[in-house]
């Protein structure tokens, strides 16, 4: 087949030289002889001017061979005008576009003509440009077997192609079953656009419909678009119709199909609406009306309710504050409401017990109302339980129990009884205790403030008042007055406090008692002076048989023993008292025993009595040259042993007892000494020590002593307490530094040596 086209003109570059440089601005051109239609067209003024494929308007012209001419036109310097020379070109003008194949004719064998029975013609609904054809082509009434089957194909302007051969098998066609009718929705209103496909049975012995004959429901809003394929598009009436189809080829026509199309009718009124017709405001409840299958419901309350429902029988909503009505209406499948039904809502107001809260109190608040505890706005008349008992609605710290306590107002009508809690919770007070007064002598210890208090104070309290203090009263060291403790509270308690009255009584002074050692033949002596302390004036004095004494002890006379000093007290101090023991120094020697004659040189003994207990020591005098034996260990106690010199003559030895500061008799036992006839070394002299007793300064004195003279002062442990050299004239000792008692002075020279006693007295 021959496919026309629309010529367009190719134009190659021309150039128009000239002596002054021509500019090419327009070309024009005109077909056949017709020089007269010429058409112009400018172009941008330039040397050289490129014309590709150029459309030429041939609108008018027939179709068929035609010739078109063409020319260049420029412009020169000063504005001439030149014309290039005739160009012509052929072309040929067919019909307008676009190409489509719009049919394929076919047949077997060789017919007379293109009506001959044999020539059979597929038409397609939708033009091709290019053909890709997999249908059926029916093929009925052909010889079965090896065949050529012939082909050509139409275009949208009427002309045929070329023949096309193409080698086929023929089988026998099979039957045309009972096709199957669909629809593309499961659910058919009216109004809407529906396609029904019919699907044709399929496997062995069937035969392929190459057509179908749709029968469609005609008036009541029924209408549909023609088809003659497996779908059709139908749009639903009012009513219920059948949609039928029947298939069908060449070889024959099969057997109608059927589809009823039922169209549901409107929903009747729907049952009557169950749920609380009477209804408590702000409550949840549920409202429903005998469902029916296939239906769906809208709900609407009126009222100013926030709540609507649907699409169930059945909705949940909460009741508003005014009456309402409530309806429901029905639809079916299709949206078709049918009649509605409504009830009426009676709306009570419920009670407001108020929203749960919480009161903390002192425990030893004032009664305080449970009401303020209480959040939101609750009703007044309620009633108030506690562990389901009822109570005042004033709770009170000093009888009742901290917990949850109840509220509640009787609903009325369908409305429930409202209750709300207050949970109370007490906070313990403080317990600072109750005031009190405390009397304390001034010599009285660290006393416990708190603890002083009446009632039970807390403990971790604070105090204050004339001298700072950590919760002790030191009566040496502060001040009398008022002291205030003071417990913090934890809120809402306020802090505690009270007071401590302090006063002082000053103490009396008995002063210091202890131990008087007085020498016999003293001068009486005033006891109170020999008390330690600052002791008061205005005691009395009792003796140690229990009777009242003087205060002035004579030795001698007055009983030794435990004297009592009493001096009273007044107020909160007691008595006071010191004991003072008096002892006279009994230093009395009464005999010495020993050996008179000494025969032999050899170790004696020499013993005093009787046994002093207020002795401190015994202090022997010995001859010049006498010595102490090994048996004396002590040299200062009742006994001595000694060994003499071995010089001949009358000696004595001599003992004396030391206490206390005191000095008693001397006792002497003579002796001859019969060993030997000796003389005393000649200018040797007896060494006096004066004055003795003395309250430590001491002159030795000496006629013609020798060259040197060492002088040591012992104590009655033996410890060397002083050490002098002794040269000529009176030699000084200063022992004042030493305390009241016997001292051994013992003086040694080349040749000689000896010991003398000291006391120093005060």
């Amino acid at each position: 087949m021959q496919r026309p086209f629309t010529l367009l003109l190719a134009a190659t570059a021309i150039t128009l030289a000239a002596a002054q440089s021509p500019t090419l601005v327009g070309y024009e051109y005109w077909f056949d002889q017709n020089d007269a239609d010429r058409t112009y067209v400018p172009v941008t003024p330039a040397q050289t001017v490129d014309l590709d494929n150029a459309p030429l308007n041939t609108s008018g012209l027939a179709l068929g061979p035609h010739v078109v001419h063409l020319r260049w036109k420029d412009q020169g310097p000063g504005g001439s005008r030149r014309w290039s020379p005739v160009v012509t070109r052929a072309l040929h003008v067919g019909q307008p576009g676009p190409w489509e194949i719009v049919a394929v004719r076919y047949w077997v064998g060789n017919p007379t003509n293109g009506a001959d029975p044999l020539v059979r013609t597929k038409v397609f609904t939708t033009p091709q440009t290019e053909l890709s054809f997999n249908g059926l082509l029916e093929l009925c009434g052909y010889p079965t077997g090896a065949q050529t089957l012939r082909l050509q194909l139409l275009d949208n302007h009427g002309q045929w192609s070329s023949v096309v051969t193409r080698p086929v098998n023929i089988t026998p066609a099979g039957d045309l079953g009972l096709p199957t009718i669909s629809a593309s929705t499961s659910t058919i209103c009216p109004g809407d656009v529906v396609t029904f496909t019919a699907t044709p049975p399929s496997g062995p012995g069937f035969a392929t419909p190459t057509s179908y004959t749709w029968q469609v429901p005609s008036g009541n809003g029924w209408s549909t678009q023609p088809s003659d394929s497996a779908s059709i598009v139908v749009t639903i009436g009012d009513v219920s119709g059948t949609i039928q189809v029947t298939p069908s080829n060449l070889c024959g026509t099969g057997p109608t199909a059927s589809l009823a199309v039922g169209i549901a009718p409107p929903p009747d009124q729907p049952g009557f609406i169950t749920g609380p017709l009477q209804a408590c405001a702000g409550s949840t409840v549920a409202f429903g009306t005998p469902a029916v299958p296939g239906l769906t419901y809208a709900w609407s309350i009126t009222g100013g309710w926030t709540a609507s429902g649907g699409p169930d029988a059945a909705i949940t909503t909460t009741i508003g504050t005014a009456d309402a009505t409530i309806s429901v209406t029905p639809f079916n499948a299709c949206g078709v409401a049918g009649p509605s039904r409504e009830a009426a809502i009676t709306v009570t107001a419920p009670p407001n017990a108020g929203i749960n809260g919480a009161l903390t109190v002192c425990s030893n608040s004032a009664p305080v109302n449970l009401f303020t505890g209480l959040q939101g706005m609750p009703d007044s008349g309620g009633e108030w339980r506690f562990e389901n008992q009822v109570v005042p609605s004033v709770y009170n710290p000093a009888i009742n129990e901290p917990g949850a306590y109840t509220y509640t107002v009787t609903g009325t009508g369908p409305c429930p009884d409202a209750t709300a809690s207050v949970t109370v919770s007490e906070t313990p007070a403080p317990d600072a205790g109750m005031d009190a007064a405390l009397s304390l002598c001034s010599s009285d210890g660290p006393q416990d403030m708190t603890s002083a208090l009446n009632g039970s104070p807390d403990s971790g309290g604070s105090w204050s008042g004339p001298s700072s203090t950590n919760g002790l009263f030191d009566p040496t060291a502060m001040s009398a007055g008022v002291y205030t403790y003071t417990v913090t509270g934890a809120p809402p308690c306020a802090n505690a406090s009270a007071t401590l009255t302090i006063s002082l009584d000053q103490a009396p002074s008995a002063g210091i008692g202890g131990v008087l050692e007085l020498c016999t033949g003293e001068v009486p002596v005033l006891l109170l002076n020999a008390l330690g302390g600052s002791p008061a004036l205005n005691g009395t004095w009792t003796g140690p048989d229990g009777a009242a004494f003087v205060g002035i002890f004579t030795p001698g006379q007055s009983a030794e023993g435990v004297y009592t000093y009493t001096v009273l007290g007044s107020g909160a101090c007691a008595d006071v008292s010191a004991e003072l023991e008096v002892n006279v120094m009994d230093l009395q020697l009464i005999e010495m025993n020993g050996p008179t004659a000494v025969p032999i040189i050899e170790q004696l003994l020499f013993w005093v009595l009787p046994t002093l207990a207020d002795a401190d020591s015994i202090l022997w005098t010995l001859p010049a040259g006498w010595s102490w034996g090994p048996d004396d260990s002590n040299p200062y106690d009742a006994s001595a042993y000694v060994i003499p010199d071995a010089d001949a003559g009358a000696v004595q030895v001599c003992a004396q007892a030391f206490g206390g500061g005191c000095v008693g008799n001397e006792v002497c036992l003579a002796l001859d000494v019969t060993v030997g006839m000796g003389e005393p070394e000649a200018g040797m002299s007896r060494l006096q020590v004066f004055p003795n007793p003395s309250k430590g300064r001491f002159v030795i004195r000496m006629d013609d002593p020798p060259a040197e003279l060492d002088v040591r002062v012992h104590d009655m442990l033996g410890k060397v307490v002083g050490a002098f050299q002794y040269r000529s004239g009176d030699l000084v000792l200063e022992l004042g530094h030493l305390a009241a008692g016997t001292y051994l002075l013992q003086w040694r020279s080349s040749s000689h040596n000896g010991h003398v006693p000291v006391i120093v007295a005060r």
